[in-house]
């Protein structure tokens, strides 16, 4: 009797918390607000920052340029070789793990998570890649405005692009398992 309840119990929590991804507000919540800081803040300095000094005068120019090649060098410090090799080892693993069990075991928010992190590591890579070449040359305030620009317009393409697929396969997965449900 008691081994009854209990599982009544667990049924009804995992009710209650509903572990649904592609049918939850929090899940798209938290899909537009990754994706919309992930547009609007290049290293650690807000997009509309960078359009304001452009119209400021070369010092204001320079002190923001400063700031920039800062959070450059810490971007990249981040990264060492034994970290990057550790990040790559493990985040493998994760995508493995998490494709693999999301998808052969039809598991929605492993599914989830997968759909919202693979495109962000890309981004990353473009963070990281951008970083470098800020901590590489000596800064001319055009030059690395025009190079923020095309970063933000890849970031923005590439969150579109996740957020569309993502809700493709949403709906598509909701879909089935509303038809297989009845």
């Amino acid at each position: 009797m008691k081994g009854s309840v209990y599982a009544s119990e667990n049924v009804l929590i995992f009710e209650v918390l509903e572990f649904t991804s592609f049918f939850s507000f929090w899940y798209w919540a938290l899909v537009i607000l990754v994706w919309g800081i992930s547009a609007q803040i290049i290293l650690s300095v807000p997009f509309h920052t960078l359009q304001l000094a452009k119209s400021q005068s070369q010092e204001q120019q320079n002190e923001l340029l400063i700031s920039l090649q800062l959070h450059a060098h810490r971007t990249v410090a981040a990264y060492t070789p034994n970290i990057s090799l550790f990040l790559s080892i493990t985040g493998g693993f994760l995508f493995g793990f998490c494709g693999f069990t999301g998808f052969y075991f039809n598991s929605e928010p492993l599914q989830a998570l997968l759909l919202l992190m693979v495109p962000l590591t890309l981004v990353a890579y473009l963070r990281l890649r951008l970083a470098r070449s800020i901590c590489d040359a000596v800064p001319v305030f055009d030059v690395v405005y025009r190079t923020l620009w095309w970063h933000r317009f890849w970031t923005i393409l590439i969150a579109g692009l996740s957020i569309f697929l993502t809700a493709f396969w949403g709906l598509a997965y909701n879909i089935n398992n509303l038809v297989l449900g009845l």
